[in-house]
């Protein structure tokens, strides 16, 4: 039987807070990412043609057994604010202002090892200044938080240039930061798992697949008779001899004693 993995999909609507775009700021396109489980995927542009809505199809609904988690983020859109409500957009004007989103995946095969933390702090820096206290991502809030109202650009004019640090990454893990310049910023936490190694050998041995017999040593089924025992054993021809020679001793001996019976008889007679 053929299985057919169980898709989905991701759909939703631009919105703009803007008075109909009064002061002609509002932007041809937006960008929206759509992310699996934390993990950017795919991209899409949306503009007024399409409507200002979007959709990803047959995304696959399920990854190792688990239904996986969509989000989505908007690239930052210079003088407007984002809400995200769902698959929703809303973008309010807000002269001056942008929004920045951070999202934390992890790569740690589901927490196989069980030593992902419940939660991560990261602070948020412009132009390499800290900017208030760290905010808290938990699996609660999908690993995500946004911040809204932040300034577009320093007294100069020069646009503002936001990045983020994770406070204290959790033991076993290794922390990656990119899209610092989209307004997205994304914090991959990798938990490289350790193969065990094959023991070395010592230095001074050397292993082999065929070892050899020794070529002195020779396999015997007998054991082999001491060499002051074997002087004292006579042999095959010798043995026959011995015994023919106390055979004729035992002959002798016993035609004697019957003489010696017989001449003792006649002598008792006489």
């Amino acid at each position: 039987n053929h299985h057919t993995p169980e898709t989905t999909e991701v759909k939703g609507t631009k919105t703009w807070d803007d008075a109909n775009n009064q002061d002609g700021k509002r932007p041809d396109s937006i960008t929206v990412n759509l992310l699996a489980d934390g993990e950017q995927i795919a991209t899409k542009a949306v503009t007024e043609n399409d409507g200002w809505s979007y959709e990803f199809q047959n995304l696959p609904k399920y990854k190792d057994g688990k239904e996986i988690v969509y989000t989505i983020t908007e690239n930052a859109v210079e003088n407007y604010t984002t809400e995200i409500e769902g698959f929703n957009i809303t973008n309010t004007y807000n002269p001056g202002k942008i929004s920045g989103t951070v999202v934390k995946h992890w790569e740690d095969k589901n927490n196989q090892a069980g030593i992902r933390p419940d939660s991560i702090k990261i602070q948020l820096y412009a132009n390499g200044e800290k900017q208030g206290q760290p905010v808290e991502l938990t699996e609660k809030g999908n690993w995500m938080y946004s911040w809204k109202e932040l300034e577009a650009r320093d007294k100069d004019g020069k646009a503002i240039q936001y990045s983020i640090k994770e406070v204290d990454v959790a033991d076993g893990y290794t922390a990656t930061i990119t899209g610092e310049n989209t307004g997205n910023l994304l914090i991959t936490n990798t938990h490289t798992f350790n193969t065990p190694k094959e023991p070395k050998t010592p230095s001074g041995y050397k292993t082999t697949n065929n070892p050899k017999t020794p070529s002195e040593a020779k396999a015997t089924n007998q054991p082999k008779t001491p060499s002051a025992l074997k002087r004292y054993l006579p042999k095959t021809g010798e043995q026959r001899a011995v015994w023919m020679m106390v055979a004729g001793l035992i002959v002798l001996l016993t035609i004697s004693m019957y003489y010696f019976y017989q001449k003792k008889k006649i002598r008792k007679d006489q």
